[in-house]
This record gives structure tokens, sequence and C-alpha cells, in this order.
């Protein structure tokens, strides 16, 4: 009788020591997908007639003015990556790509692993976003207050900042001021790109870049934009519209 509760004993003794190796041991996650950690590099380059720009670098414009820009950036928002088989994923709410800051263009993502031909997002804001009050955020948030984006008069923000000086008249000074500023849930504008597949996996990191051709935005479809005679915009007129629209239009996407 005495063997049989022993070993009853030295059973469950078993049990209870198993039992709290299970609880004691954290999760890592090997062997199941959902928990290993995939990422997209996302960066983002501007350029002129096709070759690259940089801020405060000089170049003529297609009326031989000379031109520098000298700040420039846009929000992109509700980022989604296009499955190759159908469907998409979001893998990002708001991002600010600002060629002022040196770390200001390039991101790192985190995606599922899988097959993908395509990424859309909105260039600028929601209307949900954009009623957004910068002072709720952290220091480093895209959309908070210290991102110098937020129009307090209009309690909105500006989804595209770009200032600059030109040349109007020839000679040889850079003093025509220019500043397009476009925040307006009617300047909400949502894109898609298709591209070739890429592959997303837990080794190997693919990177999306999305280019931006400032000649276009100067001379696009929507119509020429003369930062002579159409120097700034703040509001929704006509050159705002104009300069959102070529904006959009002048934005491309490669992989690699």
């Amino acid at each position: 009788m005495r063997t049989v509760q022993n070993a009853l004993l030295f059973f469950l003794l078993l049990l209870s020591f198993a039992s709290c190796e299970k609880k004691l041991k954290p999760p890592t996650g090997e062997g199941n997908a959902s928990f290993i950690p995939a990422y997209i590099k996302l960066r983002a380059s501007f350029h002129y007639s096709g070759n690259h720009f940089s801020l405060n670098q000089v170049v003529n414009d297609q009326l031989g003015r000379a031109i520098k820009i000298e700040l420039l950036k846009f929000y992109i928002s509700n980022i989604h990556l296009h499955f190759l088989q159908g469907g998409t994923v979001k893998i990002e709410d708001v991002l600010l790509i600002n060629f002022n800051q040196s770390a200001g263009a390039e991101f790192l993502i985190k995606a599922p692993i899988g097959t993908f031909n395509g990424i859309s997002f909105g260039l600028g804001l929601d209307a949900q976003q954009n009623a957004s009050d910068p002072s709720t955020f952290p220091a480093t948030h895209p959309l908070s207050v210290l991102q110098n984006t937020y129009w307090t008069w209009a309690t909105k923000y500006r989804f595209i900042m770009l200032d600059g000086k030109g040349d109007g008249n020839g000679d040889g000074n850079l003093n025509n001021l220019f500043s397009y500023h476009a925040g307006d849930d009617l300047l909400y504008n949502t894109l898609q790109f298709s591209t070739a597949s890429f592959q997303v996996k837990t080794k190997q990191i693919p990177s999306i870049e999305i280019k931006l051709d400032i000649d276009k935005v100067f001379f696009g479809s929507n119509g020429s934009i003369d930062f002579v005679t159409e120097s700034s915009t703040h509001a929704t007129n006509p050159t705002a519209f104009k300069f959102a629209g070529n904006f959009a239009d002048a934005l491309s996407v490669s992989t690699y």
C-alpha cells in the first residue's frame, strides 16, 4: 500500500513540476510566423528632371530660371501593402517625410511575411487625423506640435510644406521667395502604386522608395505654378488645388 502511495505522490510531483515549467517558460514565438517580426524599409527621395536633388541645391527650371528648395516635408497616411494574390494589409497610420531632418526620410516598418506587388497611401491626413490635437502626442510623434506642421489659426495640419527661393528676372539673385503649404480635408489624395513583386521575409528586408520629382510640382498635369506670380498658397484657393494635384502626380514608387 505504501508503495502505491509513494508512486502516486511521485506522479503528482512530476505533474506539478511540469506545470510550473510550462508557466515559467516565456513565449518566444519560435515556429509561429505570427510572432516572428518582419520589416520593410520605406525611404523617400526627391529629384529634378530625373536627377537626384538635395535641399539648398540650385537648379534651373523649365524656363531657365534658378530655383532652390529650402524646406520640404509632407505627410503620408493609412499606408497599405498589396498582396500579390489579392487583398491589402495596413502597416502604418501616419508618417511625416521631412527632408530637413537627417533621419526624416527613411523608416523601418513592421510588415507581415508575404509576397506583395503594390502600395497605397494617402497624401496628407484623413479627416480624423487632421482633426487631431497636436498637444496630445509625444514629441517624436508625426502629429506632435513640435513637428511645426499645425496651423493654429485653422486648427488643421499642413499636409505638404515646400518653401524656397527663385531668380525670377535672371539677375543672378534668388530674391523671389515662394511658400506652398497645402492642408485641408478637400486636398487629401489617396494614391495607389503597382510595383514589381517583392517578398517580405524574416531575414530579408525589401526597400520601397517613394520618389518626388520637383520639376513636375511646378510644371504638372494640373497646370504650371509660376513662383513669381503664384508665390504662395496657404488656403484652398486654385493654386492650392493645383499644387496638391501636381505634388501627387509627381510621386512614383520603386522597389529593390
